[in-house]
């Protein structure tokens, strides 16, 4: 029982280390990127530019919201794709999955292998994305 266990976790971390690439990946970035990106702008959760009226009829639909967008909080970034939730441009998470929507709301879930399982809530009316674990909001820039 032992054996499979571990076993089971080591098929875990290799799938994620495969999930995320092996560094060479489009999503990475550098510290200096993401400071040149934010620096010297000063960061106003009052005043979002995001007021759509977007509609999830299907998982697809989410996805395709999320895909190449970055949400902000104060000194993070995400970015939702296929094949990983990116946090700053390192891989945090396999792939996320989709598990409800419902007009401008959707909820999604990933796992990691260290770090159990990750929620996100994603409002896209007023482009937001939540960590339901810690409570903190990203928005779209």
């Amino acid at each position: 029982m032992v054996k499979m266990k571990i076993f089971v976790i080591a098929t875990l971390a290799f799938i994620m280390i495969i999930s995320c690439g092996n560094g060479n990946s489009s999503n990475e970035s550098t510290e200096e990127d993401y400071y040149s990106e934010v620096d010297g702008e000063e960061y106003d959760d009052s005043s979002e530019p995001y007021n759509d009226s977007f509609v999830f009829n299907t998982s697809q639909d989410v996805m395709a919201y999320l895909i190449g967008k970055r949400f902000y909080s104060e000194d993070y970034y995400i970015e939702v794709n296929t094949d990983g939730i990116y946090m700053n441009g390192q891989c945090m998470s396999l792939a996320p999955m989709i598990t409800d929507f419902y007009e401008s709301t959707a909820f999604i879930m990933a796992n990691t292998p260290t770090n159990g399982r990750f929620r996100f809530s994603v409002v896209a009316n007023n482009g937001t994305v939540t960590d339901e674990n810690s409570g903190e909001v990203y928005y779209l820039k």
